[in-house]
């Protein structure tokens, strides 16, 4: 079996990560329709525009780790945490380890200018029922405290079963649990991330589950809502 390894990610890392990133969420029927008429192929490559500005975008507070096989060099998966605004606290020295290396002024432009030029159209419209008690449930547990949220933990489907999933997150998990200041970590999962998040051992604070046919699709639209505490 191949060797993984969990690495820091860069602005040129951005293509692969598109790849990852598109692929894993395409096998998920809800992310998949609301993209009507644009093929898998077309929205990895606008998403190719867009993810090289993503990785430097927000250094404060944003932290990326990629998951690499270590015998071909190639990128296979994507974590990407976002931390709280902290009183007190400078956010922007903690895990200094998954934060994005600097790039030049000239170049963070270029970057951005390519992912404006992105067709990132997307019908938000189909979903926007089914979304409302979605976001109302993160709303609220989110209200309880500040937390640091696991927004993207994305593994390529040729890679499925093979640990990546779990090597990013324990990988993120071990580093927050070193932090000074103790933060707990929130996660919204889908069906593909459940068995990931009970085998590492957070606790599921909730759910939604929803009949998916009034979107058309055949599997039910459901979020489980996942949070890790860092004192245990």
């Amino acid at each position: 079996m191949p060797q993984y390894a969990v690495q820091p990610c860069t602005i040129d890392d951005g293509a692969d990560i598109a790849r990852v990133h598109v692929s894993a969420f395409w096998t998920e029927p809800a992310w998949k329709i609301i993209w009507p008429n644009k093929t898998r192929e077309y929205v990895t490559n606008e998403c190719k525009k867009r993810m090289p500005f993503n990785i430097i975008t927000d250094p404060i507070y944003r932290r990326q780790q990629k998951a690499v096989d270590t015998g071909t060099g190639r990128i296979v998966g994507y974590a990407r945490w976002t931390l709280p605004e902290l009183d007190g606290v400078e956010v922007g020295s903690l895990w200094p380890g998954a934060k994005a290396a600097e790039v030049s002024g000239e170049r963070k432009q270029a970057a951005a200018e390519a992912s404006a030029s992105a067709d990132w159209a997307y019908d938000g419209q189909v979903t926007s029922e089914l979304d409302k008690a979605v976001d109302q449930m993160k709303k609220e547990l989110l209200s309880k405290k500040q937390y640091i949220v696991l927004d993207i933990l994305g593994v390529h489907p040729d890679v499925w079963r093979q640990g990546v999933a779990n090597l990013l997150l324990n990988s993120g998990l071990k580093a927050i649990r070193e932090f000074e200041v103790k933060l707990d970590v929130f996660v919204v999962a889908k069906s593909a991330g459940v068995g990931v998040y009970d085998k590492a051992g957070l606790k599921k604070v909730g759910e939604v589950i929803q009949d998916g046919s009034s979107v058309g699709i055949d599997t039910d639209y459901a979020a489980w809502f996942y949070v890790w505490e860092a004192e245990n």
